[in-house]
């Protein structure tokens, strides 16, 4: 999962950097014709991008460009079918023996047509990524926690009252700033914002006796407005989000220039409001502070330290911004918005037509349909996708998927049925589940595959879900295998004979009349969740749990037994003929 989730990170970071770029081209060639306002927020693009991947196809995209194949794909996914004898019949399950999980149902990697070395070596970088992401975003509230004790532990307690009263005076100028605090220290060098949601002005005592009232007034003015604007609150973000992408130097860069345009854009908010005299003393307050040493911390902002000659020069030709730049702006922003927020549009034209698709059977180019006489045995495993288990009309198994235009190229169906009477149906994702087109990211299903199952028993039915969803109804099965790895499946009223569940971070929810049929249930870091109509009136349930979570019935007159972090459980009704065996590993088990 730490993998699938780093190839994640590694396409948002590609996208962003991108969307960074044409952000950085748009201001170059644009300049003063855009509002300071512009010049800040346009960088948030960026930090949605990495944060939020927004699944809306435009063929305004400018992922279009490049995207090839991959965005224009059939959702005609190819399904091949092959009969032979390389499959051996199922082992049979002993009635009084609890069953375990098949082998064929435990989760693998996808197989994708990179070499082994490559996948060993991007496990190796993902944790690289994630020990250092970690440490990083924990020396980020250490460092925040330091700060904070070291501003208070510094604290003035000697200041003239006068500047309370201009601070004040300030504040009530401000909407919103009302209850607003600031704190005099030793420890800062310069002024700056600090906090979240009760944010302070913590402004350097030291530098008071440098100060003029009004040059003190307009730093004030100056840190207040950051606090309105919500500054503060977007540089936190932005700067842990920095973290989660360390490895990328662009995102660190386009993070520091939008620090620098929070400044200028605070600049032009406070001088609109201010006199002639003000402007100068806000001026002279920019370098006297900016002599000063600024704190070495990434989630503060400072007065006076960030591209002071630019910030200058700006204030100084404020009066030259053309007085179209606002509504140039506002279209301008709309514009990138949709080009570089949005994915891939697919090309329609592409679509296969049904006589280009290879498909021997008389179904539609997207069902596969086998006669289920010969069929004793189902084994399905799917990747990124959602399962649905229909009951089928006649005696016949049919087989259909529908998946998304951009995600398709991405997932291969394969359908086998050997000697033995095994039906293999195998959806993968070679993308391990999530897609790799420029234009498109999928983090969850993508894919839809439809079963239809016809109503006599089956013999074994086994079911693979990786990071895939699956509801199974009303079935009769004598034995039942299934296999989640971050899946989740939901068992309703099904007629079961045995019942082998082995789950990883999935969650397995089964509704039954009655508990009395073997089964054998392994959680780990999962959820099982089970609803019985009826106490059990002829098995034995055996229930070890290691730093689990377990939850029986209160009727229940089972014993229970603790060693160490191991909790057993063990309940006995009749002549116990049938076994139940629960192995709970950091997971969740609930009986009700």
């Amino acid at each position: 999962m730490i993998e699938q989730g780093f190839v994640t990170l590694l396409h948002l970071s590609a996208q962003a950097a991108l969307v960074g770029l044409v952000i950085w081209l748009v201001k170059a060639l644009l300049g003063r014709r855009l509002t300071p306002p512009f010049h800040y927020f346009i960088w948030l693009l960026v930090f949605i991008k990495l944060t939020v991947p927004i699944p809306i196809a435009s063929s305004w995209s400018l992922f279009n460009i490049g995207s090839g194949e991959s965005a224009s794909v059939s959702w005609r996914v190819p399904q091949v079918q092959s009969t032979g004898s390389d499959e051996t019949a199922p082992q049979d399950i002993d009635a009084n023996t609890p069953i375990a999980p098949n082998a064929d149902a435990v989760p693998v990697m996808p197989e994708t047509s990179q070499p082994r070395s490559v996948w060993g070596g991007l496990a190796l970088l993902s944790r690289i990524w994630f020990a250092v992401a970690s440490l990083s975003l924990v020396c980020l509230v250490w460092n925040y926690l330091r700060l904070k004790r070291n501003v208070y532990k510094g604290q003035a307690t000697e200041i003239d009252s006068i500047y309370e009263e201009a601070f004040a005076s300030c504040c009530a100028k401000s909407n919103g700033l009302a209850d607003a605090k600031i704190v005099f220290t030793s420890y800062a060098k310069t002024p700056f914002v600090f906090g979240f949601f009760e944010p302070l002005i913590v402004f350097p005592s030291g530098l008071l006796s440098g100060l003029s009232l009004e040059e003190y007034k307009a730093i004030v003015r100056h840190e207040a407005m950051h606090i309105q604007l919500h500054h503060h609150k977007i540089k936190l973000i932005t700067s842990a989000i920095s973290i989660v992408y360390w490895f990328n130097p662009f995102i660190w860069l386009f993070g520091k220039a939008m620090q620098n345009d929070a400044e200028m854009h605070c600049d032009n908010a406070v001088i609109r409001k201010s006199g002639d005299a003000e402007e100068n003393a806000y001026l002279q307050a920019m370098l006297k502070v900016a002599q000063h040493r600024p704190h070495n911390a990434v989630t503060l902002l400072h007065f006076g330290q960030s591209n002071l000659r630019r910030r200058v020069h700006h204030i100084m030709n404020r009066k030259s911004i053309p007085n179209y730049a606002f509504v140039l702006s506002v279209v301008l922003t709309i514009v990138l918005a949709i080009t570089l927020l949005t994915t891939a549009k697919a090309n329609n034209d592409s679509v296969a037509s049904p006589s280009e698709v290879n498909n021997d059977s008389a179904a539609s180019p997207s069902e596969t349909i086998f006669d289920a006489a010969s069929i004793n045995t189902v084994k399905i495993r799917a990747d990124a996708a959602t399962v649905q288990f229909v009951q089928a009309t006649d005696s016949k198994i049919t087989i259909g998927l529908d998946v998304r235009d951009e995600y398709a190229s991405h997932y291969t169906l394969e359908n086998k049925v050997t000697e033995a009477g095994v039906l293999d149906i195998s959806l993968r994702n070679t993308a391990g589940g999530i897609s790799l087109s420029p234009g498109a990211i999928s983090l969850g299903p993508s894919a839809i595959l439809t079963i239809a199952l016809p109503q006599y028993e089956l013999d074994r039915l086994d079911i693979s879900l990786n990071a895939s969803n699956a509801i199974l109804d009303s079935f009769t099965v004598a034995q039942l295998a299934v296999s989640l790895n971050a899946g989740n499946i939901e068992l309703v009223n099904n007629a079961i004979g045995a019942l082998a569940c082995l789950n990883n971070a999935g969650t397995m929810t089964m509704q039954t009349e009655t508990l009395d049929f073997d089964f054998d249930i392994a959680a780990n870091a999962g959820i099982i969740e089970i609803t019985t109509q009826s106490r059990p009136a002829d098995m034995h349930l055996h229930i070890k749990a290691t730093v689990g979570h377990i939850e029986l019935p209160s009727d229940w007159d089972y014993q229970e037994t603790s060693q160490l972090a191991d909790v057993q459980y063990d309940f006995t009704a009749g002549n116990g003929t049938h076994k139940g065996n629960i192995t709970c590993t950091a997971g969740s088990v609930i009986i009700k």
